[in-house]
């Protein structure tokens, strides 16, 4: 999906003006691989579309038009920015039990979620890409809030008629004075 952020606007404001679906569009359905569609100029794009060829599966989500207000943020904080969306993605990537910390002879039981990756690459004219997987980083407030916890309690409740509820509650107890929660400091270090 690429889409110019500038247009968007414009074009949500006019949808909501004339009292139209504001969160429709077109999708367009080809093979993978196929960039038949792309201008000659976007060769970024067409990189990532030859990619697609002989994957079971894939998604990709191209941002492009950023507005001038926060391309500096993206250039110079890409660790911020993508420790933010670890945080906001943290079960999806590492599953029900979260990022837990590996301790020596304790066996983490495989997980159906091993199997999916978000990279984040940060293509900036004229500069080579930056690209992160965001199971690598490990400094995400889920995962600080998981790994500083020191007990847990997992729990299981059948509401009968709808189905179940499943959870973990973590005990962060409060010591000399203060709770024990990690910062929640997210910035460059």
């Amino acid at each position: 999906m690429s889409m110019n952020s500038q247009y968007l606007k414009d074009e949500f404001e006019r949808r909501e003006k004339n009292r139209e679906a504001i969160y429709s569009g077109y999708i367009r359905n080809r093979k993978p691989g196929d960039s038949s569609h792309l201008s000659q100029d976007d060769d970024i794009v067409e990189n990532l579309i030859k990619e697609e060829t002989g994957k079971s599966s894939f998604t990709a989500v191209i941002i492009t038009g950023i507005s001038q207000t926060h391309i500096q943020y993206l250039r110079t904080d890409f660790l911020g920015w993508c420790r933010q969306i670890a945080h906001i993605y943290h079960y999806y990537i590492h599953g029900p039990r979260g990022n837990e910390e590996k301790t020596v002879g304790s066996c983490r039981p495989s997980s159906p979620f091993k199997n999916l990756d978000i990279e984040i690459t940060l293509h900036d004219k004229g500069k080579a890409p930056k690209s992160l997987n965001l199971r690598d980083i490990n400094d995400d407030m889920q995962t600080k809030y998981i790994r500083s916890s020191r007990d847990s309690f997992e729990f299981k409740a059948i509401v009968e008629g709808t189905g179940i509820v499943e959870g973990i509650l973590r005990y962060h107890p409060f010591l000399y004075d203060r709770e024990t929660f990690p910062s929640d400091y997210t910035g460059p270090k």
